[in-house]
């Protein structure tokens, strides 16, 4: 399942409207190679998971700017 930055937004706010941030817990599942991953707790770090979410949708974005800049 593909997460974007708003879901884990609204699951971060929904758990501290209901008290609940210190039962959340957020984590990062990194590929390294073919066989192995990494995964790293980034509770508190989610600026880093916002990032890595919307960076492909800025490459995305370049490139059509540039396309249209092309034409």
């Amino acid at each position: 399942m593909w997460l974007n930055s708003y879901f884990i937004e609204a699951l971060k706010v929904y758990s501290d409207q209901k008290g609940l941030e210190e039962d959340m817990k957020f984590y990062h599942a990194q590929k390294i190679s073919t066989s192995s991953s990494v995964i790293r707790d980034v509770t508190n770090q989610l600026e880093e998971v916002f990032q890595l979410l919307t960076e492909p949708f800025h490459q995305l974005e370049e490139e059509t700017l540039q396309d249209d800049e092309d034409r």
